[in-house]
């Protein structure tokens, strides 16, 4: 572009920047895949396996009949299906587990911060 700056355009031509531009990666300077990799597989596990378990279950019983079985309870019908959803809740945790302790012992992901934080929010989702 510079050759083209010619004539009374001269004056619009790049010279040297007044300040240099340093980029510096604070998390995974090394590049290391398996630091990006793990934590972003272990998010889509347990969202997909909640979405589609779930899904099956729910599919299951109305298939089957005994999704409407379960209403005329005495219960209420969030108590009922909270009562079903337990089940793949605690199936969630111990993939969960499962998969914290094979990113550490496995892989060799670093866990940088609290664990116990990461359980307590984990648990809560």
């Amino acid at each position: 572009m510079n050759r083209d700056l010619t004539g009374p355009l001269a004056r619009l031509r790049a010279g040297s920047a007044p300040f240099n531009l340093v980029v510096q990666q604070h998390y995974n300077p090394e590049n290391i895949t398996q630091y990006n990799i793990v934590p972003g597989l272990m998010g889509v596990i347990l969202t997909m396996t909640m979405i589609i378990i779930t899904a099956l279950a729910i599919t299951r019983e109305r298939e089957s009949g005994t999704w409407r079985t379960c209403f005329p309870r005495r219960c209420a019908r969030s108590r009922s299906s909270s009562a079903k959803s337990c089940r793949i809740s605690w199936s969630a945790i111990c993939r969960f587990f499962l998969i914290l302790v094979a990113a550490k012992f496995l892989f060799n992901v670093p866990m940088v911060g609290s664990v116990p934080l990461l359980l307590a929010v984990a648990l809560c989702s």
